[in-house]
């Protein structure tokens, strides 16, 4: 079984710019980026966050995300991972990058 942990972090809405708390579902050891569709319907279940089933325009389909609890305005999974690579390349080390997010909840996944 591999994992998915579930960070937390605060962030501006692209939109309205207001105060949002989003989250980031990251594989632990190994692979590279989030896990949307391994873990998005999991979380639209989850008290601690506001995922959704949503239309991401760049991708140009239906996809797991975070939606901003003031406008409604989905945060594009592309950004987020933006802000989490931009402290990856200023740290250069995962653990480093960890300790600023908060991991909320661990995900139990099965390995090929």
């Amino acid at each position: 079984m591999g994992e998915i942990e579930i960070w937390q972090f605060e962030t501006s809405c692209w939109k309205c710019d207001g105060e949002i708390s989003v989250v980031y579902p990251r594989q632990v050891g190994g692979g590279c980026g989030s896990n949307w569709e391994i873990a998005g319907e999991s979380l639209t279940d989850k008290d601690y966050c506001n995922v959704e089933l949503t239309h991401s325009k760049t991708q140009g389909r239906d996809v797991y995300g975070n939606l901003c609890t003031d406008c409604g305005a989905y945060q594009g999974n592309h950004f987020l991972d933006e802000i989490i690579w931009s402290n990856i390349v200023a740290l250069d080390d995962w653990e480093k990058v960890r300790e600023l997010y908060d991991v909320v909840d661990v995900f139990e996944v099965p390995t090929e």
